[in-house]
């Protein structure tokens, strides 16, 4: 019964952990946009 709650409480851990990166990942990718459309409106 303990074995199967810790198997849960990992695959949560897996899996919430997976989200924040794919999270970051994207919010990283919108943040370098965002600096470059300011970058260029900057420029000129």
């Amino acid at each position: 019964m303990e074995s199967d709650r810790s198997n849960q409480l990992q695959e949560f851990v897996i899996l919430f952990s997976t989200q924040l990166y794919e999270n970051i990942k994207s919010f990283k990718f919108r943040f370098i946009i965002y600096l470059g459309n300011i970058g260029s409106i900057w420029r000129r």
